[in-house]
């Protein structure tokens, strides 16, 4: 589903090609710098915003509901979370049904507020959200994700795949949380992981979008599942890293600590390595009593498989709750 969706005005869309003349219109504007000059940050008038060429270096930003505006010199930023807007919260689905409708109240809500006409504006971000209950905490699906570091930053891990396409990966709850969002009753006690593939600036260049792109075209099945499919594409391009490169909870121990050191610098071996070494010991009687055989074979087999097997199994967990997701939004 859409989270995110940003668009853009350009200033023969705005009446009277004025900006700041919505800014009455908007809860609480303040302004926002977008650079610093000289590392200094100034302060100035309203008339400034308009007369000043320093004005680029900030912009005015306002809300109406939840749909943040964002007053540029040149234009305007209308940005919102389509499931917020729709149904209070980010954590309900949307379907194509339910994004038709909601963008058809945007498209009036700005016309009757900023008389701004959305039909016209640019698309300039779309954040495509896929949420999985998963087996263990977000945090430790991390790791798998990517073996060239990626960007992190608090609950969110980005993988970048160019300037203007990337993931966010992160722990819905605590983003919930964080915020001082209210989580559902169904979700409450699950490991809510959320990956969002987010396209920025030229959108159609980038999906190869031939057609006309606006906010209509964002319900249209084809584009959807242009969008869809593209996710999905990039997900598992991502090189997943099923090296154990982190130390596993639980180690405590002098022992602990070596046998993940073992375990982590072993070659990969077959079952048929472990046979032959206690063939071998059998042969050559090293153990006095059976059952220290089955003992060691236990012990050699968990060495060897623990951490690069709880790996490859979340690893497999991540793709295919990735994979059913994807599936059933293109089997709608």
């Amino acid at each position: 589903m859409y989270d995110t969706l940003r668009f853009w005005f350009n200033i023969g869309l705005i009446p009277d090609g004025y900006p700041l003349g919505i800014k009455p219109h908007l809860y609480n504007p303040q302004k926002e710098y977008i650079k610093k000059q000289n590392n200094q940050k100034k302060d100035y008038s309203y008339s400034h915003f308009l007369d000043n060429d320093d004005s680029k270096y900030y912009c005015w930003v306002g809300y109406i509901g939840i749909i943040r505006v964002s007053i540029y010199k040149n234009g305007i930023s209308v940005q919102v979370s389509l499931p917020k807007y729709y149904h209070g919260t980010n954590f309900e689905k949307m379907t194509l049904e339910t994004t038709k409708i909601a963008i058809i109240m945007l498209i009036n809500e700005l016309k009757e507020k900023l008389h701004l006409d959305l039909r016209k504006a640019t698309v300039t971000r779309i954040d495509y959200a896929i949420d999985m209950n998963m087996k263990h905490q977000p945090s430790e699906y991390y790791e798998c994700l990517g073996k060239k570091p990626p960007f992190s930053h608090e609950n969110t891990l980005y993988h970048i795949i160019s300037k203007l396409r990337r993931f966010a990966f992160y722990d819905k709850t605590i983003e919930a949380e964080a915020k001082g969002n209210e989580i559902p009753e169904q979700k409450k006690g699950q490991n809510n992981f959320r990956g969002e593939f987010r396209l920025m600036g030229s959108i159609s260049k980038q999906l190869k979008w031939k057609k006309e792109l606006n906010c209509d075209t964002l319900y249209d099945e084809e584009f959807y599942n242009l969008v869809v499919q593209r996710c999905y594409d990039e997900f598992m391009k991502i090189p997943k890293n099923k090296d154990m490169n982190t130390i596993p909870e639980g180690t405590k121990t002098v022992n602990d600590a070596k046998d993940v050191f073992v375990a982590r610098h072993l070659p990969k071996l077959e079952q048929s390595d472990i046979t032959d070494f206690l063939n071998q010991c059998r042969a050559e009687k090293i153990f006095s009593h059976r059952h220290y055989y089955t003992n060691l074979k236990n012990k050699l087999n968990e060495l060897i498989t623990t951490p690069t097997s709880k790996r490859n199994e979340m690893i497999q967990e991540l793709e295919t709750k990735f994979y059913e997701v994807i599936k059933r939004e293109t089997e709608r």
